[in-house]
Parts: structure tokens; sequence; C-alpha cells
């Protein structure tokens, strides 16, 4: 019985003394170092990675506010002009015509300020007045921004509303270059009829700026027709759309127009349901 006694009392003082260190499991310091560091990167990824996306989005489409500060920040001397935008394909993959045609957009508005700084603050000769065209600079900026309108990115043309928009530009641009020859002609014949002595017309006849002035006749842009003339025969451009600014261009180039063969419309039909509309 003793010695069941004495075994009893070795598990009690057994049972309330501590353990001994060794036995209490220790971490590493380093594995709280590398789990601080885990943290404070996983942090930084939750906070920036989406600005720094949304950044990298809309840094490839630029909007117009920010393209107009652009050019009056170039035209104040801050920077120089760019160059003209190369054509990156790419950029109209997997857009909508619509979409298609506001990227077109940009790129022609910049693309022809980078040839011929201008005041323009749109994309559109259809929001000039008659008198803005008869200016070498001007015209050569306008002649910029068609060449771009009628060959970036010709699919836009499958929305009727981008080809509303350029068969309307395409009549302006027609009507601009008639309007500039007429206000040259109109301004020649003001300053001749103004009285003057024989001493004056003499000096007047032998101006080299009066003479410039009156041989300078605005001519349409060879690069301008050709983008047309390939919308039309690409079939973008539906013969209602050739006549629509076929009325603005002189007899020779609304000939040419009229007589070229369209290729069958590149553009998808529209669904079955679409005549229910």
């Amino acid at each position: 019985m003793a010695d069941l006694h004495a075994i009893r009392e070795q598990l009690r003082e057994a049972r309330s003394r501590p353990a001994p260190v060794e036995a209490v499991s220790t971490v590493s310091p380093m594995f709280w170092i590398v789990a601080v560091f885990a943290a404070v990167v996983g942090f930084a990824i939750v906070l920036f990675t989406p600005r720094i996306y949304s950044v990298q989005r809309t840094a490839s489409l630029p909007t117009f506010q920010e393209t107009r500060d652009r050019i009056e920040a170039e035209a104040k001397g801050e920077y120089a002009a760019t160059m003209p935008l190369p054509a990156n394909p790419a950029q109209y993959a997997g857009k909508s015509a619509d979409e298609m045609g506001k990227i077109a957009d940009d790129v022609c508005f910049r693309r022809a300020h980078s040839v011929q700084r201008h005041w323009s603050k749109t994309p559109r000769l259809t929001t000039k007045e008659p008198s803005d065209f008869a200016d070498v600079p001007g015209m050569k900026h306008f002649e910029a921004l068609m060449q771009c309108l009628v060959t970036e990115a010709p699919a836009r043309y499958c929305s009727v509303r981008q080809r509303t928009m350029i068969t309307a530009e395409i009549a302006a641009y027609f009507r601009g270059v008639d309007q500039a020859n007429a206000t040259v002609r109109s301004t020649v014949a003001e300053i001749s009829a103004k009285p003057r002595s024989a001493q004056e017309k003499f000096e007047l006849a032998q101006s080299d700026s009066f003479q410039a002035l009156a041989s300078l006749t605005f001519t349409h842009d060879p690069k301008v027709l050709a983008g047309i003339e390939g919308l039309v025969r690409a079939g973008y451009l539906t013969v209602a759309d050739r006549s629509s600014f076929g009325t603005f261009a002189p007899k020779p180039i609304r000939d040419r127009l009229t007589n070229i063969v369209a290729n069958v419309s590149p553009c998808p039909k529209p669904p079955w349901w679409a005549v229910w509309k």
C-alpha cells in the first residue's frame, strides 16, 4: 500500500509541475519577417493595381479634351508638335463600327494637327465657316484631316451614323474648295476695283503679294479624292451616299465617282429581324 500511495503522490507532483522550456514550441523570427513582408506586398497589390490598370487602358484612347489641351500647349510653345500617328490596326480589333469611329476621329484629329497646326477643336469640316477655307495653312490642315477620315479604319463606315458623317464631311470639303476660290476671286476683284492713281496701280501690278493672291487657286487634293474613290469602290459607300456629296463636286470628279463599279459591301448583313425595325 505504501508503494501505491507513493506512486499516486509522484503523479500529482508531475501534473502540478510546469512544462519544461524545451517542450514549448517556438517560432523562428524569420517566419514573422516573411509574414509581414507578404502582408505588405498583398496590400500594395490591392491598393495600386486598379489604378495602374485604369491608366493603361485610358492611355491608349486619349479623349478629345486631352488632345485639345495638348494642341493648345503646342500653340503656346510648351512642347513641340508630334509626328503623324502611324497606322495601328490592332487598336480597332474587336470594336464595333461606332467605337472604331471614335478612335479614328481622335487619330485623325491629332494627325491633322501634327501636319498643320490649326485653331480647330473638332475633327470635322462641317463645323467650319465657309470663309475658314480661304486660307492656305487652314486648307493644308483640312486636307490632312480629310485624307485621314477617308482612309483610317474604313470598316467604321459599316455604321449608318458613320456613313452619314463622312458623306457630310466630303460635301463640306467640296464646298470649302469652291468657297475658297470664290473668296480669292472676290478679294482680288475688290482690291483691283479700288480707286487708285496711275502710280498706285502700277505698284499694285508689280506687287509680288498681289500677284501671288491673284494666281492662287485651291484644287482638290488627289489623296483625298483617291480615298473617297477607295471607299466607293470597296462598297462602304452606297449609291445614295455617292449622290449626296457628288452634287457638290465639279463635274469631272462627279463623273469619275459615278463611273466607279463598286464591290459588294464588306459590311456584315443585318439580322433578318432588322427588317421589322
